[in-house]
């Protein structure tokens, strides 16, 4: 799954070519408990402030229960 969010990922077409989620601030494992949740329709349940950044590229299902 490659997610880039377009307020804030890069203008410039040849930045957007290096680009990856981790230049993002996404780790894989971040990366990769999103991306069973959307495949499974699962809510994920976190307070990591990185699912919520990751929710404006590819809606899915977040609850935070703090």
């Amino acid at each position: 799954m490659y997610l880039l969010d377009t307020n804030h990922g890069p203008k410039a077409k040849q930045k957007r070519r290096k680009m990856t989620a981790a230049n993002l601030g996404f780790s894989d494992h971040d990366l990769w408990i999103a991306s069973t949740a959307i495949q499974h329709n699962l809510i994920l349940v976190s307070a990591d402030r990185d699912f919520q950044r990751m929710q404006e590229a590819s809606a899915f299902q977040l609850e935070s229960w703090l």
